[in-house]
């Protein structure tokens, strides 16, 4: 599996139909490579495998597909 750039609201500048391009292309990676997004946009969300928040300094993880074969550690400040 590669890994790709992290993408960092990747397609919070763009029109309706290049975002949608943009998760088309994201799925059809799935298994292919690992990529990081991130992003308030919860149709980029839908696409995730897991989802880590950071919340009042507190990172947390849940699968959103199926078990996580990795792991997070929560941290606090």
């Amino acid at each position: 599996t590669g890994v790709s750039s992290p993408l960092d609201e990747a397609t919070s500048a763009l029109d309706v139909d290049n975002q949608r391009r943009i998760e088309t292309a994201l799925s059809q990676l799935r298994g292919q490579v690992t990529t990081l997004l991130i992003t308030h946009n919860p149709s980029l969300v839908a696409l995730a495998d897991q989802q880590i928040q950071l919340a009042n300094g507190r990172l947390t993880q849940s699968p959103l597909r199926g078990p996580s074969t990795s792991s997070l550690q929560v941290m606090e400040e």
